[in-house]
């Protein structure tokens, strides 16, 4: 089979087209790995964000327990000071009588 320089240069053109092809295939795919790379350092911000935000959310639980805890036993203690003050006032409007 001989070539004549017009198939030459229609299979130079086509392996031209076929290259570039292939450089276009390789940016793409150099840049989907990128986007992998940003989507892996994404992925452990996240991570890293939920775990902050579990140990706040424990945290802020232990607090309000705590904050409920002193609340009753300070309502108490408000509740014996008017006792005890209803008392006072009782017991001297009953001397001063």
């Amino acid at each position: 089979m001989i070539m004549r320089d017009s198939d030459g240069m229609e299979l130079q053109d086509r392996l031209h087209r076929i290259e570039e092809k292939l450089d276009r295939l390789t940016d793409q795919l150099s840049e989907m790995g990128r986007i992998d790379e940003r989507t892996d350092a994404a992925h452990a911000r996240l991570n890293r964000h939920e775990t902050r935000i579990d140990w706040i959310e424990r945290e802020h639980r232990e607090l309000v327990e705590q904050f409920q805890k002193h609340q009753g036993s300070s309502a108490m203690w408000e509740r014996a000071g008017w006792i005890v003050f209803a008392a006072v006032i009782g017991a001297a409007g009953h001397l001063l009588r």
